[in-house]
């Protein structure tokens, strides 16, 4: 649920993931209240939408002459917002949301604070990583300024996004922006730095909603790079292969010569339910679709009584729906997909992971023993019992 609160002159609307990652938005307007709830979710971050920016004086990092003949200079006031920023703001926040540190941070921004979010980059270690929507790189001296440095040393990653048409500005100060854009994501690449650019269609951070949306997924794919697989949030647009995934495994059940899944359940609709509430996963392996599971961080009432004993108090996190695509059984991914499944619910600080699993399913037992599941007895489900595991974090 959104939360609200007045920093000074600043307007604060925040929503809690559970855990120590953090994305600030600097916005030029008040964001949808569901936009950034849904945000939080799938994308596992806690945001905070900060407004009530003096938008040409507290993001431009020098003082500058006004775009066009008239208008009033930059003041660059940079320094101090940024001084506001990690000695008022960030401390209240965090302290709201309960997050332990060392926090992961990531400062986003869209034009100006777009600029912003670069050079407070480069000027602080207290942000992991950036999002730049049509960031103002057009800005006098900004992309030299930043090509003189010799070495930039970053261990986090950089996004950022253009529209199609913004280097066509009828003025000639924005038009210089994509070529500026570039020359910087050149220079951070040239120290190695990860980066992300995308050319989205569209104008100067127009389609607004969208473009936000595909920053947080530039994001997420950054924080993935290199690793030979991965878990993420599935999307709305990945409902039909994960529920592809699903039923090959439920065709494999009937080929072992059980049948944990019937012909209705789960369905395309419980698939969906999972995606839309942020408990769908899809795992990738080499690129492709490999596998997918739910995780569920709002209990189970079936686990409410157990013939025997859980080791995991509440709150705990419990893994559904686990299934692996035929092509990839057998390569040690489950075990991956274990590992990544208790990296995300470590960062949801959950005490432990709960689990269950119908008596004939030989093969999830073993897999769950494997990767360190205790049985901890049965819990009955629909009529029926199924065997209970559960896993200490």
């Amino acid at each position: 649920m959104k939360r609200t609160t007045k920093i000074g002159r600043l307007t604060c609307d925040y929503v809690s993931a559970g855990n120590s990652r953090i994305c600030y938005i600097l916005a030029p307007i008040p964001l949808n209240g569901s936009n950034i709830e849904e945000w939080a979710i799938r994308y596992d971050y806690n945001i905070v939408v900060i407004c009530g920016i003096d938008w040409d004086n507290d993001l431009t990092p020098w003082k500058a002459p006004g775009v066009s003949a008239g208008d009033e200079d930059f003041q660059g006031l940079a320094s101090d917002f940024l001084r506001l920023l990690q000695g008022k703001v960030m401390p209240e926040i965090e302290s709201s949301l309960g997050i332990s540190h060392p926090a992961e941070r990531t400062l986003t921004g869209i034009s100006l604070s777009g600029l912003f979010a670069l050079w407070a980059w480069m000027n602080s270690d207290d942000f992991t990583n950036i999002g730049c929507i049509s960031g103002s790189f057009w800005y006098d001296g900004f992309a030299d300024w930043l090509g003189r440095k010799e070495k930039i040393h970053k261990n986090g990653y950089a996004y950022f996004s253009l529209g199609d048409s913004e280097g066509k500005d009828a003025n000639p100060r924005y038009r210089t922006v994509e070529a500026c854009t570039h020359q910087i994501v050149g220079t951070l690449r040239r120290s190695e730095v990860q980066t992300l650019f995308e050319s989205t269609s569209g104008t100067h951070f127009a389609p607004f909603y969208p473009r936000l949306e595909k920053m947080f997924r530039g994001l997420a794919q950054l924080s993935r790079a290199g690793e030979p697989c991965s878990l993420e949030p599935a999307y709305p647009e990945d409902i039909d292969v994960c529920f592809k995934i699903v039923d090959d495994a439920r065709k494999f059940q009937r080929e072992q010569g059980f049948m944990q899944w019937t012909e209705d359940y789960p369905n395309i609709g419980t698939i969906r339910t999972d995606i839309r509430a942020g408990k769908g996963y899809l795992l990738r392996a080499d690129g492709l679709y490999a596998g997918y599971m739910c995780i569920d961080f709002d209990g189970k009432s079936a686990y409410d009584t157990i013939s025997g004993t859980w080791n995991t108090p509440s709150p705990y996190a419990v893994i559904h729906r686990m299934a692996l695509h035929r092509n990839f059984r057998g390569r040690g991914i489950s075990r991956m997909a274990f590992e990544m499944a208790e990296r995300i619910c470590k960062g949801h600080s959950v005490t432990g992971i709960r689990a269950d699993t119908d008596p004939s399913n030989k093969l999830i037992q073993h897999i769950l023993e494997k990767n360190g599941f205790i049985h901890c007895g049965k819990i009955f489900f629909q009529g029926d019992y199924r065997l209970a595991y559960d896993k200490l974090l």
